[in-house]
């Protein structure tokens, strides 16, 4: 597995690169988060290919994710 990190001014976080990382995505949430509700943020192209795979793993860590659809590119990445 590889890990990198974003470094931000006031934030930093990691981002773990794995095959298969989808299925670990649930437990690596619950571990940060012990949460009963969780939201998944994506594109809809990104949600049809990886939409389900994320969204079981996340119900399987015992959420009940939310998913909302959000635009595509830069423009749409910012709150």
């Amino acid at each position: 597995m590889a890990t990198v990190t974003i470094e931000l001014p006031q934030h930093r976080y990691a981002i773990r690169i794995e095959p298969g990382g989808l299925d670990g995505l649930g437990e690596a949430a619950r571990s940060l988060a012990p949460h009963a509700q969780c939201g998944l943020l994506a594109d809809p192209a990104v949600h049809a290919l990886y939409g389900a795979a994320a969204e079981e793993s996340l119900s399987g860590a015992g959420y009940a994710p939310v998913t909302l659809a959000v635009g595509g590119g830069e423009e749409a990445k910012n709150l």
